[in-house]
Formats: C-alpha cells, structure tokens, sequence
C-alpha cells in the first residue's frame, strides 16, 4: 500500500469475478470503457493510478443498483473509512490498471484484452 494507506476490510467474499472487457461506451462513440461481469451484473471499472498503486479499484454495476454490496474500509493517517463500491480484488485491480495502460499507450480498442 502506498501513502499510508491500509486496507482493514474488503466484502468480495461472497461475490464472483467472471471476466473484465472493454467495449465502445454507447453513449460517447470513439470512446471505450472498462467492463467486468461480478456474479451475473455488469460493471464498470475504473481506478486513479493512485488507487491503484494502493491495490485498489471502483467496481459499480451499469445499472446503478443502490444496495451494490461491494466496499472496502481502509485507514489511512489512523482514520478508517468505508468506501462504497471499492474493491481490492486483484483481478479488478489488474484490469483497471491494464485498462490504464492501454489509454496512455494509445493502444487502447474494443478488441484489446484486460
């Protein structure tokens, strides 16, 4: 973990990772995003290069489900605090940081595998 940074709880346990792609955002032609399948919902993925030196990503399902269970509690500088929709799961975590990868690059495409 970088700055600091200490993860005390993470809740994946219960939930399944299936598989991370990039597709075409439809709402923004010529642009792609980040996507992972988590026990049958699909998600965006996403993460700072800073959350990811932490080991960190945002994994929130398209549909903007308000009861999502995925957080993780972290302290930082001895104060804890739950983040919603915050994972440390290392397949997350390595296709977001792929993904970020591929965008500095400018290799990024649909066909471009995470």
């Amino acid at each position: 973990m970088g700055n600091g940074t200490k993860i005390i709880e993470s809740n994946f346990d219960t939930l399944r990772f299936e598989r991370a792609y990039i597709i075409e955002d439809p709402d923004a032609p010529g642009h792609f995003v980040p996507r992972a399948i988590i026990s049958g919902i699909e998600c965006d993925i996403q993460s700072k290069p800073t959350l990811i030196e932490d080991g960190l990503a945002c994994c929130e399902p398209i549909n903007n489900n308000p009861d999502w269970p995925i957080y993780t509690d972290i302290e930082r500088d001895g104060i804890v605090q739950r983040f919603d929709r915050l994972t440390d799961h290392p397949k997350i975590v390595a296709a977001a940081a792929r993904f970020n990868a591929l965008l500095a690059s400018g290799q990024l495409s649909a066909a471009s595998k995470l």
